[in-house]
Protein backbone atom coordinates (compact mmCIF):
# COMPACT_ATOMS: atom_id res chain seq x y z
CA UNK A 1 0.00 0.00 0.00
CA UNK A 2 2.87 1.98 1.28
CA UNK A 3 4.50 1.64 -2.37
CA UNK A 4 1.77 2.11 -4.27
CA UNK A 5 1.17 5.66 -2.44
CA UNK A 6 4.99 6.91 -3.49
CA UNK A 7 5.20 5.56 -6.98
CA UNK A 8 1.60 7.63 -7.53
CA UNK A 9 3.25 10.51 -5.81
CA UNK A 10 5.68 10.16 -7.87
CA UNK A 11 3.89 9.67 -11.10
CA UNK A 12 2.32 12.77 -10.25
CA UNK A 13 5.24 14.96 -9.69
CA UNK A 14 7.37 13.81 -12.59
CA UNK A 15 4.10 14.48 -15.44
CA UNK A 16 3.61 17.90 -13.66
CA UNK A 17 7.34 18.51 -14.42
CA UNK A 18 7.40 16.76 -17.37
CA UNK A 19 4.44 18.43 -18.67
CA UNK A 20 5.56 22.48 -17.59
CA UNK A 21 9.11 21.90 -18.69
CA UNK A 22 7.98 20.76 -22.18
CA UNK A 23 5.63 23.96 -22.36
CA UNK A 24 8.70 25.65 -21.91
CA UNK A 25 10.28 24.91 -25.09
CA UNK A 26 7.02 25.75 -26.59
CA UNK A 27 7.27 28.69 -26.23
CA UNK A 28 10.24 29.05 -28.95
CA UNK A 29 8.13 28.14 -31.66
CA UNK A 30 4.53 30.23 -30.89
CA UNK A 31 6.24 33.40 -28.62
CA UNK A 32 5.05 35.98 -30.93
CA UNK A 33 1.11 34.40 -31.32
CA UNK A 34 -1.85 34.69 -28.96
CA UNK A 35 -1.74 31.11 -27.75
CA UNK A 36 -2.41 28.91 -25.08
CA UNK A 37 -0.40 26.75 -22.20
CA UNK A 38 -1.83 23.40 -24.64
CA UNK A 39 -0.57 24.76 -27.46
CA UNK A 40 2.38 25.63 -25.85
CA UNK A 41 2.70 21.89 -24.87
CA UNK A 42 2.46 20.47 -28.54
CA UNK A 43 4.68 22.57 -29.72
CA UNK A 44 7.28 21.56 -27.16
CA UNK A 45 6.46 17.98 -27.63
CA UNK A 46 7.53 18.63 -31.60
CA UNK A 47 10.75 20.56 -29.84
CA UNK A 48 11.69 17.98 -27.77
CA UNK A 49 11.78 15.41 -30.16
CA UNK A 50 13.86 17.75 -32.11
CA UNK A 51 16.57 17.95 -29.38
CA UNK A 52 16.37 14.19 -28.80
CA UNK A 53 17.15 13.28 -32.14
CA UNK A 54 19.88 16.02 -32.74
CA UNK A 55 21.79 14.75 -29.87
CA UNK A 56 21.66 11.13 -30.93
CA UNK A 57 23.75 11.89 -33.63
CA UNK A 58 26.93 12.32 -30.96
CA UNK A 59 25.91 11.04 -27.67
CA UNK A 60 23.72 8.47 -26.50
CA UNK A 61 20.43 9.21 -25.13
CA UNK A 62 21.77 8.62 -20.79
CA UNK A 63 18.95 9.40 -18.38
CA UNK A 64 21.46 12.57 -17.66
CA UNK A 65 20.44 14.01 -20.69
CA UNK A 66 16.47 13.56 -20.17
CA UNK A 67 17.48 15.18 -16.83
CA UNK A 68 19.02 17.82 -18.27
CA UNK A 69 16.59 18.89 -21.07
CA UNK A 70 13.92 18.45 -18.48
CA UNK A 71 15.38 20.85 -16.21
CA UNK A 72 16.36 23.53 -19.28
CA UNK A 73 12.94 23.46 -19.83
CA UNK A 74 11.21 23.71 -16.27
CA UNK A 75 13.42 26.53 -16.14
CA UNK A 76 12.25 28.05 -19.51
CA UNK A 77 8.82 27.70 -18.08
CA UNK A 78 9.38 29.45 -14.85
CA UNK A 79 11.14 32.49 -16.34
CA UNK A 80 8.55 32.97 -18.82
CA UNK A 81 5.18 31.96 -16.47
CA UNK A 82 6.76 32.82 -12.57
CA UNK A 83 3.89 35.47 -12.43
CA UNK A 84 1.08 33.18 -13.40
CA UNK A 85 2.13 30.01 -12.34
CA UNK A 86 -0.44 30.15 -9.31
CA UNK A 87 -3.13 31.12 -11.75
CA UNK A 88 -2.55 29.19 -14.07
CA UNK A 89 -2.69 25.88 -11.29
CA UNK A 90 -6.61 27.36 -9.78
CA UNK A 91 -8.06 27.46 -13.20
CA UNK A 92 -6.64 24.23 -14.32
CA UNK A 93 -8.20 22.75 -10.90
CA UNK A 94 -10.71 20.89 -13.06
CA UNK A 95 -8.50 19.55 -15.38
CA UNK A 96 -6.11 17.92 -13.20
CA UNK A 97 -9.53 16.05 -11.92
CA UNK A 98 -9.81 14.71 -15.11
CA UNK A 99 -6.49 13.97 -16.10
CA UNK A 100 -6.45 11.67 -11.93
CA UNK A 101 -9.55 10.02 -13.69
CA UNK A 102 -7.78 9.32 -16.60
CA UNK A 103 -5.23 7.35 -14.65
CA UNK A 104 -6.47 3.89 -14.58
CA UNK A 105 -5.79 3.99 -18.31
CA UNK A 106 -1.86 4.39 -17.94
CA UNK A 107 -1.86 1.53 -14.85
CA UNK A 108 -3.68 -0.94 -17.36
CA UNK A 109 -0.65 -1.58 -18.55
CA UNK A 110 -0.82 -4.31 -21.59
CA UNK A 111 2.11 -4.03 -24.22
CA UNK A 112 1.25 -4.54 -27.68
CA UNK A 113 3.47 -7.45 -30.05
CA UNK A 114 5.49 -4.60 -31.76
CA UNK A 115 6.73 -3.45 -28.25
CA UNK A 116 9.13 -6.65 -27.76
CA UNK A 117 9.49 -6.96 -31.67
CA UNK A 118 11.06 -3.27 -32.25
CA UNK A 119 10.21 -0.54 -30.00
CA UNK A 120 11.94 -1.35 -26.59
CA UNK A 121 15.00 -3.14 -28.59
CA UNK A 122 15.43 0.64 -30.64
CA UNK A 123 14.82 2.71 -27.18
CA UNK A 124 17.96 0.45 -26.19
CA UNK A 125 19.96 0.75 -28.91
CA UNK A 126 19.44 4.96 -27.99
CA UNK A 127 20.23 4.44 -24.87
CA UNK A 128 23.08 2.12 -25.22
CA UNK A 129 24.87 3.75 -28.43
CA UNK A 130 24.89 7.01 -30.36
CA UNK A 131 23.45 6.70 -33.71
CA UNK A 132 24.41 3.51 -35.66
CA UNK A 133 24.77 3.73 -39.54
CA UNK A 134 23.29 0.82 -41.17
CA UNK A 135 21.30 -0.07 -38.25
CA UNK A 136 18.49 -1.81 -39.93
CA UNK A 137 20.73 -4.60 -40.85
CA UNK A 138 20.16 -5.98 -37.37
CA UNK A 139 16.33 -5.51 -37.38
CA UNK A 140 14.45 -5.61 -40.81
CA UNK A 141 12.10 -3.36 -38.80
CA UNK A 142 14.38 -0.05 -38.25
CA UNK A 143 13.48 -0.45 -42.22
CA UNK A 144 11.70 2.92 -41.58
CA UNK A 145 11.05 3.98 -37.78
CA UNK A 146 8.66 6.22 -36.22
CA UNK A 147 10.15 9.60 -34.88
CA UNK A 148 8.11 8.80 -31.73
CA UNK A 149 10.35 5.90 -30.48
CA UNK A 150 12.90 8.86 -30.19
CA UNK A 151 10.82 10.99 -28.24
CA UNK A 152 9.95 7.90 -25.75
CA UNK A 153 13.89 6.67 -25.32
CA UNK A 154 13.87 9.90 -23.36
CA UNK A 155 11.59 7.83 -20.61
CA UNK A 156 14.19 5.08 -19.69
CA UNK A 157 15.06 4.85 -16.03
CA UNK A 158 18.33 4.25 -14.84
CA UNK A 159 18.32 -0.18 -13.87
CA UNK A 160 17.02 -0.74 -17.20
CA UNK A 161 13.34 0.41 -15.48
CA UNK A 162 11.22 1.07 -19.00
CA UNK A 163 8.33 1.52 -16.78
CA UNK A 164 7.56 5.09 -18.21
CA UNK A 165 8.05 4.36 -22.27
CA UNK A 166 4.34 4.49 -22.68
CA UNK A 167 4.53 7.63 -20.60
CA UNK A 168 4.70 10.28 -23.31
CA UNK A 169 1.64 8.55 -25.03
CA UNK A 170 -0.48 9.18 -22.17
CA UNK A 171 0.23 12.49 -21.54
CA UNK A 172 -0.47 13.94 -25.02
CA UNK A 173 -3.61 11.52 -24.63
CA UNK A 174 -4.96 13.47 -21.46
CA UNK A 175 -3.68 16.84 -22.59
CA UNK A 176 -5.37 16.35 -25.63
CA UNK A 177 -8.74 15.34 -23.77
CA UNK A 178 -8.38 18.67 -21.66
CA UNK A 179 -7.66 20.73 -24.23
CA UNK A 180 -10.57 19.56 -26.69
CA UNK A 181 -12.92 20.02 -23.29
CA UNK A 182 -11.89 23.35 -22.90
CA UNK A 183 -12.61 24.39 -25.74
CA UNK A 184 -15.59 22.78 -26.15
CA UNK A 185 -17.02 23.98 -23.30
CA UNK A 186 -16.12 27.63 -24.10
CA UNK A 187 -19.13 30.07 -23.75
CA UNK A 188 -20.82 31.49 -27.03
CA UNK A 189 -18.07 29.08 -29.21
CA UNK A 190 -20.29 27.20 -31.09
CA UNK A 191 -17.98 26.50 -34.16
CA UNK A 192 -17.76 23.42 -36.40
CA UNK A 193 -14.19 23.30 -35.66
CA UNK A 194 -15.68 22.55 -31.74
CA UNK A 195 -18.32 20.32 -33.02
CA UNK A 196 -15.49 18.39 -34.34
CA UNK A 197 -13.53 17.75 -31.35
CA UNK A 198 -16.55 16.65 -29.63
CA UNK A 199 -16.67 13.64 -31.99
CA UNK A 200 -12.40 13.24 -31.69
CA UNK A 201 -13.13 12.97 -27.68
CA UNK A 202 -15.90 10.04 -28.08
CA UNK A 203 -13.77 8.51 -30.38
CA UNK A 204 -10.46 8.61 -28.30
CA UNK A 205 -11.96 7.66 -25.14
CA UNK A 206 -14.02 4.96 -26.91
CA UNK A 207 -11.33 3.23 -28.96
CA UNK A 208 -7.92 3.91 -27.03
CA UNK A 209 -8.88 2.68 -23.22
CA UNK A 210 -5.13 1.11 -22.68
CA UNK A 211 -2.77 3.27 -24.27
CA UNK A 212 0.49 1.32 -24.29
CA UNK A 213 -1.69 -0.98 -26.99
CA UNK A 214 -1.88 0.80 -29.54
CA UNK A 215 1.97 2.04 -29.75
CA UNK A 216 2.85 5.11 -32.62
CA UNK A 217 -1.04 5.23 -33.90
CA UNK A 218 -2.14 7.29 -30.79
CA UNK A 219 0.17 9.99 -30.88
CA UNK A 220 -0.12 10.40 -34.83
CA UNK A 221 -3.74 10.53 -34.70
CA UNK A 222 -3.46 12.98 -32.36
CA UNK A 223 -1.34 14.85 -34.37
CA UNK A 224 -3.47 14.81 -37.18
CA UNK A 225 -6.28 15.97 -35.56
CA UNK A 226 -5.22 18.76 -34.43
CA UNK A 227 -4.19 19.85 -38.19
CA UNK A 228 -8.09 19.14 -38.93
CA UNK A 229 -8.52 21.21 -36.00
CA UNK A 230 -6.70 23.87 -36.92
CA UNK A 231 -7.37 23.62 -40.56
CA UNK A 232 -11.44 24.59 -39.99
CA UNK A 233 -9.83 27.18 -37.06
CA UNK A 234 -8.36 29.26 -40.32
CA UNK A 235 -11.71 29.92 -42.15
CA UNK A 236 -13.64 30.66 -38.64
CA UNK A 237 -11.10 33.57 -37.82
CA UNK A 238 -11.30 37.08 -39.81
CA UNK A 239 -8.09 37.98 -38.16
CA UNK A 240 -4.87 37.78 -40.01
CA UNK A 241 -2.37 37.51 -36.77
CA UNK A 242 -5.23 34.10 -35.87
CA UNK A 243 -5.23 33.11 -39.20
CA UNK A 244 -1.41 32.78 -39.56
CA UNK A 245 -0.73 31.21 -36.46
CA UNK A 246 -3.59 28.63 -37.56
CA UNK A 247 -2.05 28.12 -40.52
CA UNK A 248 1.55 27.33 -38.66
CA UNK A 249 -0.34 24.72 -36.20
CA UNK A 250 -1.91 22.97 -39.27
CA UNK A 251 1.44 22.53 -41.25
CA UNK A 252 3.55 21.96 -38.27
CA UNK A 253 1.23 19.23 -36.79
CA UNK A 254 0.84 17.40 -40.06
CA UNK A 255 4.32 17.05 -40.89
CA UNK A 256 4.76 16.01 -37.27
CA UNK A 257 1.58 13.40 -37.88
CA UNK A 258 3.46 12.04 -40.86
CA UNK A 259 6.86 11.60 -39.08
CA UNK A 260 5.06 9.57 -36.39
CA UNK A 261 3.83 7.71 -39.15
CA UNK A 262 4.17 7.79 -42.84
CA UNK A 263 1.02 6.31 -43.39
CA UNK A 264 -0.95 9.87 -42.58
CA UNK A 265 0.85 11.37 -45.29
CA UNK A 266 -2.67 12.29 -47.01
CA UNK A 267 -2.79 15.32 -43.87
CA UNK A 268 -0.13 17.17 -45.60
CA UNK A 269 -2.87 18.28 -48.14
CA UNK A 270 -5.07 20.07 -45.56
CA UNK A 271 -1.82 22.93 -44.95
CA UNK A 272 -1.36 22.42 -48.83
CA UNK A 273 -4.73 23.64 -49.87
CA UNK A 274 -4.71 26.41 -47.56
CA UNK A 275 -1.33 27.94 -48.80
CA UNK A 276 -2.51 27.14 -52.28
CA UNK A 277 -6.15 29.28 -51.43
CA UNK A 278 -4.63 31.90 -49.66
CA UNK A 279 -0.95 32.74 -50.94
CA UNK A 280 -0.68 36.23 -51.43
CA UNK A 281 -1.64 36.18 -47.96
CA UNK A 282 0.72 33.18 -46.71
CA UNK A 283 3.83 33.46 -49.17
CA UNK A 284 5.81 35.57 -46.51
CA UNK A 285 5.18 33.70 -43.75
CA UNK A 286 6.15 30.73 -44.38
CA UNK A 287 9.69 31.95 -44.61
CA UNK A 288 9.94 32.84 -41.35
CA UNK A 289 12.29 31.21 -39.10
CA UNK A 290 9.74 28.93 -36.80
CA UNK A 291 8.77 27.29 -40.28
CA UNK A 292 12.09 26.64 -41.22
CA UNK A 293 12.44 24.95 -37.75
CA UNK A 294 9.99 22.40 -39.29
CA UNK A 295 11.41 21.93 -42.00
CA UNK A 296 14.72 21.39 -40.05
CA UNK A 297 12.99 18.51 -38.00
CA UNK A 298 12.10 16.77 -41.07
CA UNK A 299 15.37 16.66 -42.74
CA UNK A 300 17.78 15.60 -39.32
CA UNK A 301 15.13 12.99 -39.00
CA UNK A 302 15.30 11.54 -43.00
CA UNK A 303 18.86 12.08 -42.21
CA UNK A 304 18.81 9.86 -39.26
CA UNK A 305 16.93 7.28 -41.59
CA UNK A 306 19.32 7.53 -44.39
CA UNK A 307 22.27 6.71 -41.66
CA UNK A 308 20.10 3.80 -40.89
CA UNK A 309 19.71 2.31 -44.07
CA UNK A 310 21.15 4.33 -46.92
CA UNK A 311 17.92 5.52 -47.65
CA UNK A 312 15.78 8.63 -47.16
CA UNK A 313 12.58 6.94 -47.22
CA UNK A 314 10.93 3.78 -46.45
CA UNK A 315 13.02 1.68 -49.02
CA UNK A 316 12.23 3.38 -52.74
CA UNK A 317 14.79 2.17 -55.04
CA UNK A 318 15.56 5.78 -56.02
CA UNK A 319 15.91 7.89 -52.33
CA UNK A 320 18.60 4.84 -51.71
CA UNK A 321 22.39 5.54 -52.40
CA UNK A 322 24.72 2.37 -52.58
CA UNK A 323 26.98 3.03 -49.43
CA UNK A 324 28.69 0.54 -47.45
CA UNK A 325 25.70 0.27 -45.15
CA UNK A 326 23.23 -0.33 -47.54
CA UNK A 327 21.19 -4.16 -48.12
CA UNK A 328 19.04 -4.62 -51.06
CA UNK A 329 17.33 -6.86 -48.87
CA UNK A 330 15.31 -3.72 -47.93
CA UNK A 331 14.01 -3.19 -51.11
CA UNK A 332 12.87 -6.60 -51.27
CA UNK A 333 11.04 -6.03 -47.91
CA UNK A 334 8.72 -3.03 -49.18
CA UNK A 335 7.74 -5.87 -52.02
CA UNK A 336 7.10 -8.83 -49.17
CA UNK A 337 4.82 -6.30 -47.29
CA UNK A 338 3.15 -5.07 -50.62
CA UNK A 339 2.44 -8.94 -51.32
CA UNK A 340 1.15 -9.49 -48.07
CA UNK A 341 -1.13 -6.31 -48.32
CA UNK A 342 -2.45 -7.70 -51.33
CA UNK A 343 -3.07 -11.02 -49.77
CA UNK A 344 -5.02 -10.05 -46.97
CA UNK A 345 -7.32 -7.56 -49.10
Amino acid sequence: MINLIFESIFFLLASCTIILSVAGYGNFLIYKYNNNFFEKIFFGIIIITFLVTLIHFFFKISFYITVGLLFIGLILFLRNHKSSLTKLYKSNLLYLIIFLILLPIYISQKYHEDFGYYHLPYVITMIEEKIIFGLANSNSAYAHNSIWLNTISLFSLPKNNFNFLTLPSYLIYNLFIIFSLKNILKLNNQKISNYFLIICVFYLLLKFTRISEYGNDLPAIIFSILSIFYFLRYSETKKNQNKFFYFFCCFSFAVFSVLIKLSGIPILLLPLILLLKNYEKLKKEIFNVNYLFVFLLAFIFYLQQFFYTSCIIFPTKFTCINTEWFNNDFLLLREKLELIKKQIS
